[in-house]
């Protein structure tokens, strides 16, 4: 028999395992502020916040046709590096002013005439000013005039076009390393770089930075500096020149990184401003409506409902802690909107407090499958998310590239007006980063997690090494409405998380961020302007690193929260740092973190302990 003293000793040890079990959770829930998004900040963007040229800004020049294909790349990496940028259709037309040299000339093969005169291009690296050529005239042209030979060091041709079997990316103008882009059996779908190329071989004063990879026939040795150069720099007596051979610079996303290495690696050191911003978007997370609910449930057994909530949400959130990823999670309404279905039943508040848990946010999917318009779409999702969401101010939207070009007038008439940046597809010639109007920015997303390829792969070390910034996702629309296999959660998944593992490890560095977040740190990237200088230990202007004891002065003006730099140098160690902190990339490369309007980095041969 259980004595009144038992009873309440038993009663006494129930109530201390539930209070350690549940407490904790009650605490969490209770203290889960839920409906409330706090990563929206970030200042209006207009033409007096973003940077604009003026006739003090440092400069670089571009020669060639107003619509080649590199002319683009130009653009935007002068922009992002806060330089004005100079234009001439024609080499021989170009007039270069000794009184203020230009930090860089971007020569295309349209500004060029056959047989060349390189003497033009002479002169300008003898004022000791660096020069891109940006292309290559065709193998056959190179061939014929030994001139332009002479001009870049090729020491033989050993064939106009050659089917390489990978392309080798060495250590040194991008950020993440070495890359070796060479299918093994199986990897076929990774390969989608142009492969077909001349093959020119350097002289061996010559750097090569990114070759062909031949395979030896017979007996036959190749060696690394006998295969195909297709980057490779020459060394003047008071500049250097660098030749690209291919398409690089024609890809935006590669082009201005390979410029930014370019210019670090010609300069004593490199210094510009990036964004810092990783983000991880899975769109349609959740589907307020079951309208594919039939085809769930006999793929997975489940409801469409029932299979976000309980399989797809606690993978993502595994996924989020492993690799530290901020998930963006895009709710929709649905994705047919023509089926009658209405959003019900779907616990969005559960997602919402699942999201801060993680530190993440909730945004708004307006893509659909075709088959309504646009305004269906967001005034259906708008109307369900506002019903919902318990006063949670959504900040960002993830909008189809067809429908960009209504983004404004469709989002103010959906009830969308508290939008603060725009999620699209990345298209080739549109800027990376840029803005709708001066409440929006526009954010790319450049690539789906689930087909990683080696081209996504060149493109992703770009942008990173040019602004530290990369926005990458996971369809659930996809996956909702399945047309194939690969289409299930189980294979997309696996491919997802195995390449997020992957491709994005060199940049643990950079912050993972969500959306809002990114929008609050690009508009600070588009408007901050700088000047850096070199001083010595007595504070005068210092040419180089060559008597220790220098200090890189940057005077980043006036600007909203932290702005973020990169900082290249060439063995060198940052040994201190006023005015903000930083943090080490890989070998030769940093991140800074600035937060007073003048900072100080100081290097030496020993870094920071």
């Amino acid at each position: 028999m259980v004595t009144k003293r038992q009873f309440f000793s038993i009663l006494l040890m129930f109530a201390a395992i539930f209070t350690l079990f549940q407490g904790p959770q009650v605490i969490r829930q209770d203290r889960n502020r839920y409906a409330q998004n706090t990563h929206l900040t970030g200042t209006a963007l207009n033409e007096h916040t973003v940077w604009q040229a003026s006739e003090n800004s440092r400069y670089a020049v571009y020669l060639g046709a107003s619509g080649a294909s590199t002319r683009k790349t130009a653009e935007e990496w002068a922009f992002y590096t806060k330089r004005s940028l100079r234009t001439q259709q024609r080499l021989s037309e170009y007039r270069l002013s000794e009184n203020r040299l230009p930090d860089l000339v971007m020569i295309d093969a349209t500004a060029l005439t056959y047989p060349c005169d390189t003497s033009a291009i002479r002169r300008i690296l003898d004022l000791g000013v660096p020069v891109v050529l940006m292309n290559l005239p065709s193998a056959a042209q190179v061939a014929e005039d030994e001139e332009l030979q002479s001009l870049l060091d090729i020491y033989y041709i050993r064939k106009d076009t050659v089917h390489a079997d990978g392309i080798h990316l060495y250590k040194g103008l991008l950020l993440g390393g070495e890359r070796i882009y060479q299918a093994k059996e199986g990897e076929e779908t990774l390969q989608d770089l142009a492969l077909d190329v001349p093959w020119y071989v350097p002289s061996a004063g010559s750097r090569t930075f990114i070759s062909a990879i031949i395979t030896p026939e017979g007996n036959e040795k190749l060696e690394n500096k006998d295969m195909p150069s297709l980057l490779w720099r020459v060394q003047r007596e008071q500049s250097m020149l660098y030749v690209v051979s291919g398409s690089f610079m024609s890809d935006q996303l590669i082009g201005i990184g390979l410029l930014d290495g370019i210019m670090s690696d010609c300069s004593e050191y490199g210094i510009y401003p990036v964004v810092n911003a990783q983000n991880l978007v899975i769109s349609g997370l959740p589907v307020l409506s079951d309208e594919n609910d039939e085809t769930m449930r006999k793929i997975y057994g489940r409801s469409q409902t029932d299979f976000e909530k309980n399989v797809i949400l606690p993978a993502i959130e595994s996924l989020c802690r492993t690799t530290g990823n901020l998930p963006t999670a895009m709710a929709a309404a649905g994705y047919d909107y023509t089926d009658g279905g209405s959003p019900s039943g779907n616990p969005l508040t559960f997602y919402l407090r699942q999201l801060r848990e993680e530190n993440g946010e909730a945004g708004v999917c307006l893509l659909h499958n075709g088959t309504a318009d646009a305004q269906t779409a967001a005034q259906e999702t708008f109307t369900a998310l506002n019903a919902l969401s318990d006063g949670y101010t959504y900040g960002a939207v993830q909008i189809a590239s067809s429908d960009l070009s209504e983004a404004g007038t469709l989002l103010d008439d959906a009830g969308g007006s508290g939008i603060r940046t725009v999620l699209t597809d990345y298209s080739a010639g549109r800027p990376v980063l840029s803005w709708i109007d001066e409440s929006r920015t526009l954010q790319p997303l450049f690539s789906d997690a689930a087909s990683h390829t080696f081209r996504t792969d060149l493109e992703l070390l770009g942008v990173q090494t040019a602004l530290a910034y990369s926005t990458t996702g996971i369809n659930l629309l996809q996956t909702l409405w399945p047309e194939n296999t690969d289409d299930q959660w189980e294979k997309m998944s696996e491919k997802a998380f195995s390449n997020l593992e992957t491709w994005w490890k060199p940049f643990r560095a950079f912050a993972r961020t969500t959306l809002s977040e990114s929008d609050a740190r690009v508009r600070t990237a588009l408007s901050v302007d700088y000047q850096d200088t070199l001083v010595d230990a007595d504070g005068a202007e210092a040419r180089d690193f060559a008597f220790g004891g220098q200090t890189i002065r940057l005077a980043a003006g006036s600007f909203e929260g932290t702005a973020y730099f990169i900082l290249r140098l060439h063995g060198q160690e940052v040994t201190g740092i006023t005015g903000g902190t930083c943090e080490k990339i890989e070998d030769g490369a940093w991140l800074l973190a600035i937060h007073d309007s003048q900072a100080e980095i100081i290097v030496g041969e020993e870094g920071m302990s």
